[in-house]
């Protein structure tokens, strides 16, 4: 019976740490899987959101750019020199720039531009500064035309500019997701990974993009993060995915951390289980050892008590003996006299 009872006491000592372990186990599994993909949704929000401000932002170089341009060239005199203008087309991805008069005559060309732009350019309802065409998509990469008219004194300038999709794809660039901007056409024009680039999507998740469409959501194998970059006239569509096994990396660390203190929480329990199950045991065994001890107590005090009787009586002898030759002296010395 008292063995039972030390044993219940041992798993009850262990149960008191058990169950709270697992149970603070499960609920960190389960909340940090809820955790991590709330901080993956919102950190490609982020990255949409700044990414898409940094392309309107370059729009907005480009067109103050074109407007120097414009005016650079006033009254035939080139103010900037041919190292600065090089400077800038190439921050900004300018492949061929043509500044035309009102008449639509070419005023200076720098680069190649195509014919179709001037043409274009002629087809266009020009009551605004600034206009941005679509990008085309060739075997040699991804252009876009931007066309831009300002007014120097009573004059019209015309400014046609052709750029590539390299500063954009140099904004794209990030540590954390794959990025893809499309064209009106399911085109790609640029993207983080090479192997997309100038390859036309369409699949239920472009279609969704292309749509007009902005959220953040798991699609397939990956998490995706939308919608539109709006340049004005024009727009592009932005998606920014990662895989949904990345959204399980910090929750895969964090599992292994909580893992790592339910292993110490249950070496705690068996310390604490082993050590009561030894006090328990002591406690059950103190009145024989005890008593054990005592008897061996009383044995020792016994033989003492002998050994100090046999030498009280051995002292008496002793004194017997003294006191016989202290008579026989005694007589002695009678006799002498």
């Amino acid at each position: 019976m008292r063995l039972i009872i030390k044993y219940r006491v041992v798993i009850a000592v262990l149960a008191a740490a058990l169950i709270p372990t697992v149970l603070f186990l499960y609920s960190i599994n389960s909340q940090l899987t809820g955790i991590s993909s709330e901080a993956a949704s919102e950190r490609l929000e982020m990255l949409r959101t700044e990414k898409s401000r940094q392309i309107v932002s370059y729009y907005s170089f480009v067109k103050s750019y074109l407007e120097e341009f414009s005016r650079g060239f006033h009254g035939g005199y080139e103010l900037r020199s041919t190292v600065e203008l090089e400077r800038g087309e190439a921050e900004l991805g300018i492949t061929g720039l043509l500044l035309l008069d009102e008449e639509f005559r070419p005023i200076k060309a720098r680069g190649a531009v195509v014919q179709e732009s001037i043409e274009r350019l002629k087809g266009l309802i020009i009551g605004r500064d600034f206009h941005i065409d679509d990008f085309r998509v060739s075997d040699e990469g991804s252009t876009q035309t931007v066309f831009h008219r300002s007014m120097i004194g009573n004059t019209k300038r015309y400014a046609i500019a052709e750029i590539d999709s390299s500063r954009i794809s140099g904004i794209l660039r990030n540590e954390y997701a794959d990025i893809d901007i499309y064209n009106k056409a399911f085109q790609i024009i640029s993207s983080t990974r090479e192997d997309r680039e100038a390859k036309t999507d369409i699949t239920a998740l472009s279609k969704r993009i292309l749509d007009g469409n902005t959220s953040t959501e798991v699609f397939g194998e990956e998490m995706v993060s939308y919608g539109v970059v709006d340049l004005g006239e024009a727009v592009l569509f932005i998606n920014i995915y990662i895989p949904q096994s990345t959204t399980t990396v910090i929750a895969g660390n964090a599992r292994r951390f909580a893992l790592f203190i339910g292993a110490l929480s249950l070496l705690l329990a068996c310390f604490l289980g082993i050590r009561e199950y030894l006090a328990r045991k002591r406690e059950g065994s103190g009145p024989f050892e005890s008593a054990k001890r005592l008897d061996e107590l009383e044995a020792s005090l016994d033989s003492t008590l002998e050994n100090l009787d046999s030498l009280f009586r051995n002292g008496r002898r002793l004194k017997s003996r003294i006191d016989s030759v202290k008579a026989d002296l005694e007589s002695g010395k009678d006799d002498v006299k």
